[in-house]
C-alpha cells in the first residue's frame, strides 16, 4: 500500500507538550509547597529555631507574620484548587475565608506602615519578650495583591477572574525583583526605605504560589497561551524561561566581573552587549525552528486528515465489504458494503468477535486461519491470499463468500482488515457452466456414438445396399443435429454477447409470419398438421427481419413438434395495447408448472410427439435473447392437456394499414 503519510515525530522531545485541559495538579503541588514552607517557618519562630530567626547564607529569614498571610494564601489557593474536583461549595467557600485572613494581616501590616508604627502583633505573638519588625511594605502588598486575586478568582464572573489575573500578574514581578536585587547585591530591590526587607525566602515563595495560582486560572490572559499546544504556546513556553534567566546571569556575571576587578566597566558592557546579541540570534533561531516544527506539524496533520478522508471514501464507496478486527478478533470497523452483505447494521457488528459472521462449521478452521496471520509477519504468504469460507448472515442463512487479508499496528496493537466478497452469483455461474458442459458432451455424444456404430457395421461389410442406405441416412440425420447444435450455440453466444448487431429495418408483420410459414411448410405436410395464419394488423415493425422469422420459426416448429396429427395450429398477429404482439396457438399436451419453470434455460426439451424432427434445446433460449434485443417480451399462456399458446411483443412504428379483414393461409 502507498505511504500516503510523512514520517510522523517519534523521536521523544521532538515538541514540547503540555497536558489538555487544567493544570490542577501543578497548582496543587505549588500551593501544597507554599503551605508547608510558611508553617515550618511560623514554627520555627515560634519554638527559636535558627533557621527561622537567624540569616542564612546572607539572607535575611522570612518574618513571623509574612509565614501567616503566605500559609494563608497557599490554604486558600489548595482549597480553590480542591473546588474544582470535589464539593465546590465547600471548598471555595473555605478558600475564600483563608484569602481573607490574609487580606487582613497584609493590610494591618500595610497600615502600620502608612502611619509610622513598627511593631507587628503576630511578631509579639511569636516573639514575646522582644518587639520584633514587621514583614517589609513589598512583601505585604505581594502578599495582599496574592489574597485579593485569589477572592476573585472564586468567583464564576468572567470580569472578576480577569482582573484577578491582571493584579496577581504583579506578584512574581515583584519577587523577582527582589531575587536580582539579592543577585545584585542592589538592597533598595528587596527593601523600601527603613523598612524590613523582603526575605530571600519570602520573595521565593510568592512566586511560586504565583506559579501555582497560574497553573489554576488557566482560561484567560497569557497562562491561556502558555498552556496551548500551538506554535504560540510552544514559542512562549520556549522563550520565555530563557529571556528572564539568560540577562539576568548575564548581568550578575557582569557586575561580578566589574566587582572583582577582572575587567573594566567598559569591557563588561561591551562583553554584556555582544553576548546579549548572541542570545538574542539564538532566539532568531529558536523561533524559525519552532514555526517549522509548527508547519510539519501542520502539513503532518493534513496529510492525515487527506488520509483518513481518501481511506474514508475508498471505504465507504467500495462494492466489497472492509472489516477491521483488533487483536482480540473483535470488529472494530466496518464499510456500508459490508453491512449490505451480510444484513445487519453497525450496532449489531462493532464489538462482537468475527467468528459470528462465519457459518459454524467454518469457525474453527477459519479462526486459526487469523490467528496465523496475526502471528506472523504481516508479509507472509497468508497476506492478500483469497480465502473461500461461508459466512452466515443476520438471518443465519449461509452464503460462500472470498476473503483476502492484510494487517497493520505493531505489538498489541495489531489490527486485521478483511476484504470480503459475496460470490454467491459467481458461483451460482459456475454451477451453471458446469452443468451446460455436461449437458452439452451428452448431446454431442449422442449423435458421435450414432455415426461411429454406422460406421462400425458398415465396415464389417455384412450388410446389404439397403440397409447401407439406411444407415447413412442416419448418420446424415445425426450429422445434422450436430451442426444445428454448434450453430445454435455460436448464434446463442453471439446474440447474449452483444455481438451480433441487428440490422433493423422497417417490416411489415405480415411478411414476418409468412417467412416463418413458408419455411415450416414441409415439416407441416409430412406431419399433417395444419397451419393458419391470422393477420390482424399488418402494421410496419422495426426490427432485424431474419431474426424474428427465427423466432416464429422456433416457436412454430416446437408446435408442430408438440401436436398431434390432424390438429390446427394458429399463427397470429395483433396490436396489445402499444405493443404488437405473434401468437402461436397449438392443441398439443400443454406444459406442467415443472417443465414451464425451465422453459427457457438451456438444453431443455419436452416430450415431443415426432421421432424424426428433435431439437437441441436452445431455440426458446435463442429466441428469448432475440426479443429483448428487440427490446420486446416473450411468455406462453399453457395448461396441461390444453394445448399451449407461445407468445412475444415488439415494438411497432405506425398504426395497422390494409384493412382488408383477417388473412388465413392454410397448410395442409
Amino acid at each position: 500500500m502507498t505511504n500516503l503519510l510523512p514520517d510522523s515525530p517519534t523521536s521523544e522531545g521532538r515538541f514540547f507538550r503540555v497536558p489538555e485541559g487544567d493544570l490542577s495538579l501543578d497548582a496543587a503541588v505549588a500551593s501544597s509547597i507554599t503551605v508547608l514552607v510558611a508553617l515550618a517557618f511560623f514554627v520555627g519562630w515560634l519554638f527559636d529555631l535558627e533557621f527561622a530567626t537567624s540569616a542564612y547564607l546572607g539572607f535575611s529569614p522570612m518574618r513571623p507574620d509574612a509565614a501567616v498571610a503566605l500559609f494563608f494564601c497557599g490554604m486558600s489557593l489548595l482549597y480553590l484548587v480542591r473546588s474544582t474536583r470535589a464539593k465546590p461549595g465547600h471548598n471555595a467557600l473555605y478558600g475564600v475565608i483563608s484569602a481573607v485572613f490574609a487580606v487582613l494581616i497584609t493590610g494591618t501590616t500595610l497600615f502600620k506602615c502608612v502611619v509610622g508604627d513598627p511593631n507587628s502583633l503576630i511578631s509579639a505573638l511569636a516573639e514575646p519578650d522582644a518587639i520584633t519588625s514587621p514583614m517589609g511594605p513589598n512583601t505585604a502588598i505581594c502578599l495582599l495583591l496574592s489574597s485579593i486575586a485569589l477572592i476573585l478568582s472564586s468567583r464564576s464572573n468572567p470580569l472578576a477572574r480577569r482582573v484577578s489575573w491582571i493584579v496577581m500578574s504583579a506578584v512574581p514581578w515583584l519577587g523577582l525583583l527582589a531575587l536580582i536585587g539579592y543577585l545584585y547585591g542592589v538592597p533598595h530591590l528587596f527593601k523600601i526605605s527603613d523598612y524590613t526587607e523582603m526575605s530571600f525566602s519570602s520573595s521565593c515563595m510568592v512566586i511560586i504560589l504565583s506559579l501555582g495560582y497560574f497553573c489554576y486560572v488557566t482560561d484567560i490572559g497569557p497562562t491561556a497561551i502558555l498552556k496551548a499546544n500551538t506554535a504560540g504556546g510552544y514559542l512562549a513556553r520556549s522563550v520565555l524561561p530563557v529571556c528572564v534567566i539568560v540577562p539576568i546571569l548575564l548581568g550578575w556575571l557582569t557586575v561580578e566581573g566589574f566587582r572583582d576587578g577582572l575587567f573594566p566597566g567598559e569591557f563588561g558592557i561591551a562583553c554584556f552587549s555582544g553576548l546579549m546579541s548572541l542570545v538574542a540570534s539564538l532566539f532568531v533561531f529558536l523561533i524559525a525552528n519552532v514555526v517549522n516544527k509548527e508547519n510539519y506539524s501542520r502539513q503532518y496533520a493534513n496529510a492525515l486528515k487527506e488520509a483518513e478522508e481518501k481511506y474514508r471514501s475508498v471505504t465507504q464507496s467500495a462494492h466489497d465489504g472492509i472489516i477491521s478486527i483488533d487483536a482480540n478478533k473483535n470488529i472494530v470497523a466496518t464499510n456500508p458494503a459490508a453491512l449490505r452483505i451480510f444484513g445487519t447494521s453497525a450496532d449489531e457488528l462493532m464489538d462482537h468477535p468475527l467468528s459470528n459472521l462465519i457459518a459454524e462449521k467454518f469457525r474453527g478452521s477459519f479462526d486459526e486461519t487469523i490467528s496465523k496471520f496475526m502471528g506472523e509477519n504481516r508479509d507472509s504468504a497468508l497476506a492478500g491470499q483469497t480465502v473461500e469460507v461461508l459466512g452466515q448472515r443476520a438471518d443465519g442463512t449461509d452464503f460462500p463468500m472470498e476473503t483476502s487479508l492484510s494487517s497493520w499496528g505493531t505489538g498489541a496493537d495489531i489490527f486485521v482488515s478483511l476484504v470480503i466478497r459475496d460470490i454467491t452469483a459467481r458461483k451460482g455461474i459456475e454451477n451453471r457452466l458446469n452443468e451446460f458442459y455436461v449437458i452439452l458432451a451428452h448431446e454431442l455424444r449422442s449423435p458421435l456414438t450414432s455415426i461411429r456404430g454406422t460406421l462400425d457395421l458398415m465396415g464389417t461389410g455384412n450388410i446389404n445396399p439397403e440397409q447401407t442406405k439406411e444407415l447413412l441416412e442416419i448418420s446424415q440425420v445425426e450429422t445434422e443435429r450436430m451442426l444445428r447444435l454448434i450453430n445454435d450455440l455460436l448464434d446463442l453466444k453471439k446474440i447474449e454477447a452483444g455481438d451480433a448487431k441487428l440490422q433493423v429495418k422497417e417490416v411489415r408483420s405480415s411478411e414476418l409470419i409468412a417467412g416463418a410459414v413458408a419455411a415450416l411448410r414441409g415439416m407441416a405436410l409430412e406431419s399433417d398438421i395444419q397451419v393458419v395464419s391470422i393477420v390482424e394488423d399488418n402494421v410496419l415493425v422495426k426490427c432485424e427481419k431474419d431474426r424474428v422469422i427465427q423466432v416464429i420459426t422456433n416457436i412454430l416448429s416446437n408446435a408442430l413438434k408438440f401436436s398431434p396429427r390432424d390438429s390446427v395450429i394458429e399463427v397470429k398477429v395483433a396490436l396489445m395495447g402499444n405493443k404488437l404482439r405473434f401468437s402461436v396457438k397449438d392443441q398439443g399436451p400443454g406444459m406442467s408448472d415443472v417443465e414451464l419453470a425451465a422453459l427457457f434455460t438451456k438444453f431443455k426439451q419436452g416430450r415431443t410427439m415426432s421421432t424424426k424432427y428433435t431439437g437441441t434445446g436452445l431455440g426458446l433460449a435463442i429466441s428469448k435473447s432475440i426479443v429483448e434485443r428487440h427490446g420486446g417480451k416473450i411468455g406462453v399462456d399453457t395448461k396441461e392437456g390444453m394445448g399451449t399458446t407461445f407468445w412475444f411483443d415488439l415494438p411497432y412504428v405506425t398504426q395497422k394499414e390494409d384493412k382488408s379483414g383477417n388473412q388465413k393461409d392454410s397448410l395442409s
